[in-house]
C-alpha cells in the first residue's frame, strides 16, 4: 500500500477566539463589586457539515479564588449558548480569579468535575458519527479586578477530529457492495485536566460507528464520508496508530493506515479509494475545521541523490495549491538547479496569479536543501508572492560562471522572503531582481556559517532586511554595499551574535545613500577581529554620519575563551557541579544562557554555598540570561550541601563577590525552601542582580535553630550582604517566613540599594515560629 502524507498549512482558524488586552488599573477601592463580562462566541457554518459547532448547545463554567479554590456559588453548569453569548459575573475588586468555560451538547457524553478541574470521557456512551461529542473549552489564567471589565475568551477543542473518506461509492455499489456502518480502532485518552491541557488514562478503543449520514460535505471536495469521530489526544500534535473496517452486513473489510498526525482543534483527513482500492490512502492534518489548503510531502533523496524540486514546483505553478506547504523530512536532501542568468530560475512563475506564499518546511538542520546549477538565477517568487523557509539547512553548491567575482561567489535571494530556523553554508547575497522587485527579507533564529576567508554570511545590496536572534560564525559576518544601481532602504540587526569570526568585525559597510536606516541593537560580539577603524562591532567604508545608523546596548568579547554557553539542562547543570563540586567560582567569566531550560522538576542545589558541607564555593563570575527562562525547579535543605545557617537556598545560594552579576534572567514555576536566606535568584548577595524577573513562584523559610529561624527571605534575593538589586520584578508568587521578609528581598543591609524594582500579585505571610517581625508585602522585610 502507498501512501501520501498531506499536513495542512493554514494557520489554525479558530473558532472561537480570546483576547484579553492590557488594561490599566482604575480608580477603584479595593473590596467593591463590580460586573465582568466574558463574551463567548460559537462558529456559523453556512454549508452543512461535521464540526459546524452547532451542537454546543450547554455552557458550564466555575470560578476559582487566587489559590484555586473553586467558588462554588458562582458555578454554572446548565446555561445555554447560542452564536454570541455574554456571561456576567459580579467579581470583587483588588480579587485574582481564574476560570474555566466548557460547552458542548446537552447529551454529551463527557462529565465535567470543576473540583477536580478535570473532564472525563465516556467512550462507550455513544456511537461515534455523532456531531454531539463536538465540544470546546478554555482556561482564563488569573486575572485581578481592577474595576468593571469585559473579556472576550476563545473557547478551542480539546479534540482531534478524525474523518475517513472515499470516492468511490458507485464503483462499489456496481460490485454489490455499500457500507453502512464502519469501525475505527485508536489510541486515545480518557482524562483531560482542564488547566494545563494535560491528559491521562490512555486506552485503545474501537468506536462503532453509527449509520454513515453521506449527506455531510467531507473536508476533500470529491470525497465522502465513511466515519468521522473526535479523539482526545496529547496537547501538542502526535502521531497514532489507525485501523478501521467498514461493513455492508454481511461482508467486513479492514484498512491499517499506520501512523497518522493528530491534533487538537486540527483534523486529520484519511481519503483514497478506499472500498476498491488497496492503494493510494491520503493522509491529511488541517488546522481549524474549514480550510481549503493543504501540504505535499516530499519523501526526499539522499545527499548523493538529492530529490528534484522542479517537479513539485511545476505543479505549484500549474495553480493546483493556493498556499502550498513543502515538506522536507529529517534526513531528506532536495535540490533546486539555478539558471545562467538574472532571473532565469524564480521558484514561483510569474504567471502563477494564484500562489501567494510557498513554504518550505523542514524537521532540523538534517533536512536539507540543497541549491546548485549557475548560481545566478535567484530563489524567489517571480509573482510578487512570498517564500517561506523554516527549520532547515540551506547549502549553496552551485558554481556561476564567474564564481570568482564577488557578485557571483553567493547563492541570490530577491523578492519577499522569510527564514526562521534555517541554518545557511556559504554566503548569501540579497538584491533587487532584474525586473525592479525590491528585496524585503526576514531572518529569525538564522545561522550563517563561512568558510572561505572572502565571503560574507549575509551580502546585503537592495531593500529592507531584518536579522533577530540570529548567528553568525566563520570568516566573515554581515556586510552591507549598494552597487549596480541598487539601493538599501534599512537593516535591523536585533539580539544577534557574532563570532568567533577569523577574518572581519561582525558588520562591514561599504556604500550606502544618505536615506539608508541601520541599526545594531541588542547584540553580542565574540571573538570578532578589530576592523580598520580598530572596532569589533563594525567597520565602515562610508561616514556614519552620513546616514541614519544605530548602535544600541551591544556587548563585545574580545575574548570568546572567557565566555561559557549554557543551552540546555545538562549544561546548567555542569555548571552547578562546577561550582559546587570543583570549586569553580568563574570569576572573570561569563555565562549566558542560550535557550529556555526547564528543569523538570528536578530538586536543585543551589549554586555556590556557604561551607556547610566543609567546603565554601561562591560563585564571583557574570551571569547573562540573555532574557531566558529557567523554569520548574525546587530546592529543599540537605545534608550535602547544608541545613540551617549553613545553607542558602536558591537558583544560586552564595555570591560573594562584588563583581558578581546576574542579569536578563526569566525563572518561571520554581519552589524554594529553605530555613535562612532565602529566595528564588539568590538566598545571599554580595554583588548585583539586574534585570531578573520571577513569576508563578513560592518562597517558605521556616525555623531550624537559633541561627536559623525561618529569616530572610524574598523573591528575587533572601539578604543583601552589600550590593544592589535593580529593575527586577516578581508575580503572582507567595513568601512565608518566620521573620525579616519582603516581596523582593527579605533583609537589605545598610550597604545594599533596590531599585527599579516591583511586584504585582506578591502575598507575604508568616510561618509563625519564628518572631513575625519584618513580615511586609512591601518591597523589602527588613532594611537596617
Amino acid at each position: 500500500m502507498t501512501k501520501k502524507l498531506i499536513l495542512g498549512i493554514l494557520a489554525a482558524a479558530s473558532l472561537f477566539a480570546v483576547s484579553c488586552a492590557k488594561e490599566s488599573a482604575p480608580a477603584t477601592e479595593a473590596g467593591k463589586e463590580v460586573t465582568v463580562s466574558f463574551m463567548l462566541e460559537t462558529p456559523v457554518i453556512s454549508t452543512r457539515s461535521y464540526s459546524d459547532g452547532a451542537t454546543a448547545t450547554v455552557l458550564q463554567y466555575a470560578v476559582y479564588d487566587a489559590t484555586g479554590n473553586e467558588l462554588v456559588d458562582l458555578t454554572k453548569t446548565a446555561e445555554e449558548i447560542h452564536g454570541k453569548t455574554a456571561v456576567e459575573l459580579q467579581l470583587t475588586t483588588g480579587n485574582t480569579y481564574s476560570m474555566i468555560f466548557w460547552a458542548a451538547a446537552e447529551d454529551a457524553p463527557y462529565t465535567v468535575d470543576f473540583s477536580k478541574k478535570t473532564m472525563n470521557v465516556d467512550h462507550n456512551a455513544a456511537e461515534c458519527n455523532d456531531e454531539n461529542r463536538d465540544a470546546f473549552y478554555k482556561y482564563v489564567e488569573p486575572f485581578e479586578v481592577t474595576g468593571a471589565m469585559s473579556k472576550t475568551v476563545e473557547l478551542k477543542r480539546p479534540f482531534a477530529q478524525l474523518n475517513i473518506g472515499t470516492n468511490d461509492y458507485e464503483a462499489s455499489a456496481s460490485a454489490g457492495y455499500v457500507p453502512t456502518r464502519s469501525y475505527v480502532k485508536v489510541p486515545v485518552y480518557s482524562e483531560l485536566n482542564l488547566v494545563d491541557g494535560t491528559v491521562a488514562d490512555e486506552t485503545e478503543v474501537e468506536f462503532g460507528f453509527a449509520d454513515l449520514d453521506r449527506s455531510q460535505a467531507f473536508p476533500v471536495a470529491g470525497y465522502e464520508y465513511l466515519a468521522m469521530n473526535y479523539l482526545l489526544v496529547a496537547a501538542d500534535k502526535e502521531t497514532i496508530e489507525v485501523e478501521f473496517s467498514y461493513t455492508d452486513g454481511a461482508i467486513v473489510k479492514t484498512r491499517t493506515v499506520g501512523s497518522v498526525p493528530v491534533q487538537r482543534n486540527h483534523r486529520t483527513n484519511i481519503y483514497g479509494q478506499l472500498l476498491t482500492s488497496d492503494l493510494d490512502i491520503n493522509v491529511e492534518l488541517k488546522p481549524g475545521f474549514d480550510d481549503d489548503d493543504y501540504e505535499i510531502n516530499l519523501i526526499g533523496g539522499t545527499k548523493s541523490d538529492p530529490e528534484k524540486l522542479e517537479e513539485t514546483m511545476s505543479s505549484i505553478n500549474a495553480g493546483v495549491q493556493e498556499n502550498p506547504v513543502v515538506n522536507i523530512p529529517a534526513g531528506a536532501y532536495v535540490s533546486w538547479t539555478t539558471g545562467g542568468g538574472h532571473g532565469s530560475t524564480p521558484l514561483v512563475s510569474a504567471d502563477n496569479d494564484v500562489t501567494e506564499t510557498v513554504t518550505f518546511q523542514g524537521a532540523g538542520e538534517n533536512s536539507v536543501l540543497v541549491v546548485d546549477g549557475s548560481g545566478v538565477g535567484s530563489l524567489r517568487a517571480a509573482n510578487g508572492g512570498k517564500l517561506i523557509f523554516k527549520d532547515l539547512t540551506i547549502v549553496d553548491n552551485s558554481v556561476s560562471y564567474d564564481e570568482s567575482a564577488w557578485e557571483f561567489t553567493y547563492l541570490e535571494l530577491s523578492g519577499a522572503l522569510e527564514f526562521e530556523n534555517v541554518t545557511f553554508k556559504g554566503g548569501i547575497t540579497l538584491q533587487a531582481e532584474s525586473d525592479g522587485t525590491q528585496l524585503d527579507a526576514a531572518f529569525k533564529n538564522c545561522t550563517f556559517i563561512t568558510e572561505e576567508d572572502s565571503v560574507y554570511g549575509v551580502w546585503v545590496s537592495d531593500g529592507t532586511s531584518s536579522f533577530t536572534n540570529c548567528k553568525f560564525q566563520g570568516t566573515r559576518g554581515l556586510k552591507m554595499h549598494e552597487d549596480y544601481g541598487s539601493e538599501i532602504a534599512e537593516v535591523m540587526i536585533d539580539a544577534c551574535e557574532f563570532g568567533p569570526l577569523s577574518k572581519k568585525p561582525g558588520v562591514a559597510i561599504g556604500d550606502l545613500n544618505a536615506s539608508t536606516v541601520v541599526t545594531i541593537q541588542n547584540s553580542s560580539f565574540i571573538g570578532c577581529q578589530a576592523g580598520d577603524q580598530g572596532k569589533y562591532i563594525y567597520e565602515t567604508d562610508t561616514d556614519v554620519t552620513a546616514f541614519s545608523f544605530v548602535l544600541k546596548n551591544n556587548s563585545v568579547e574580545e575574548d570568546p575563551a572567557n565566555v561559557v554557553k549554557i543551552a540546555s539542562k545538562a549544561d546548567l547543570i555542569a555548571f552547578q557541579n562546577e561550582v559546587n563540586v570543583k570549586g569553580n567560582s568563574y570569576a572573570g567569566k561569563t555565562i549566558q544562557l542560550a535557550a529556555d531550560i526547564n528543569l523538570e522538576g528536578m530538586t536543585w542545589e543551589p549554586i555556590g554555598q556557604t561551607g556547610g558541607n566543609g567546603v565554601a564555593t561562591y560563585f564571583q563570575g557574570a551571569f547573562d540570561g540573555k532574557g531566558y527562562t529557567i523554569s520548574n525547579f525546587k530546592v529543599v535543605p540537605n545534608a550535602t550541601y547544608g541545613e540551617g545557617a549553613n545553607y542558602a537556598a536558591g537558583l544560586f545560594g552564595f555570591i560573594d563577590a562584588g563583581e558578581a552579576v546576574v542579569k536578563n534572567l526569566n525563572v518561571d514555576k520554581a519552589t524554594v525552601e529553605g530555613h535562612h536566606w532565602s529566595a528564588v535568584i539568590a538566598g545571599y548577595l554580595t554583588g548585583t542582580i539586574q534585570n531578573c524577573h520571577v513569576t508563578n513562584s513560592s518562597v517558605t523559610c521556616t525555623h531550624a535553630n537559633g541561627d536559623a529561624c525561618g529569616d530572610k527571605a524574598g523573591v528575587i534575593v533572601g539578604y543583601i550582604n552589600s550590593g544592589s538589586v535593580k529593575d527586577c520584578s516578581a508575580k503572582n508568587c507567595t513568601v512565608t517566613a518566620g521573620r525579616d521578609a519582603g516581596q523582593i528581598v527579605g533583609c537589605n543591609s545598610a550597604s545594599g540599594t533596590v531599585t527599579g524594582c516591583s511586584a504585582t500579585n506578591v502575598t507575604v505571610s508568616a510561618t509563625g515560629d519564628c518572631t513575625g517581625a519584618n513580615i511586609k508585602n512591601d518591597l523589602i522585610g527588613r532594611q537596617n
